[in-house]
């Protein structure tokens, strides 16, 4: 499975104003060890220089598309838009100053067609520019029972997940709004089976200025 997936994944990346981060994120989604994937940047009419890398990685990478927003719409419109122009299988989605690692989709993949489930979640290490200051985040607390993996802390991002694109398409996200992750995530979680790994895929960066 490592070298060819049975399905084809899409991986979207909302990108504004983060030319200092970007390459870093979409280095790590490249470094995939499943390579059946395709890469969807949709840029939200950033200010700063991230623009132009996004259409450097979209000229360079046959797996990499890029979507350009007229208008800034935020996280919400652009996974929308993004989930409405592909016809995969599965999604999943990254911000675009995190960044994951190379056996994140390969494994999330094999936690859903193990469980034979509609979603897998994977645990999340949180950090900053200070390396000391990190922290890994557990997605799955067993004491609540079924709600084990809905009260715990992040479990409403979208970003440690990979979905059956059925799901959210049944399911938009809220646009407009910070948090538009809450009502489609915890509802996906609650309505369909979730399968969890309790190993960490995906790094969480904290930044001044981000939502």
């Amino acid at each position: 499975m490592s070298e060819h997936g049975n399905e084809k994944i899409t991986i979207v990346v909302p990108c504004y104003n983060v030319e200092n981060y970007l390459a870093r994120c979409i280095d790590s989604l490249l470094a995939q060890t499943y390579k059946n994937i395709e890469i969807v940047m949709v840029e939200d009419c950033s200010t700063d220089g991230t623009k132009d890398i996004v259409r450097e990685y979209e000229l360079k990478y046959k797996n990499v598309k890029a979507i350009y927003n007229k208008e800034n719409g935020g996280l919400g419109h652009a996974r929308n838009v993004a989930i409405r122009s592909t016809n995969t299988k599965y999604v999943a989605f990254i911000d675009s100053d995190d960044w994951v690692e190379p056996n994140f989709a390969e494994e999330l993949y094999k936690t859903i067609a193990k469980n034979k489930a509609d979603m897998a979640v994977c645990d999340i290490y949180v950090c900053g520019d200070n390396p000391s200051s990190g922290f890994r985040v557990k997605m799955y607390d067993p004491k609540p029972n079924r709600f084990g993996l809905i009260n715990v802390g992040l479990a409403a991002s979208s970003c440690n997940k990979l979905f059956k694109i059925e799901i959210l398409r049944d399911m938009e996200y809220p646009e407009n709004t910070i948090n538009e992750d809450i009502p489609v995530t915890l509802a996906a979680m609650y309505k369909y089976k979730a399968a969890y790994t309790d190993k960490t895929y995906y790094t969480y960066y904290q930044r001044p200025g981000s939502i």
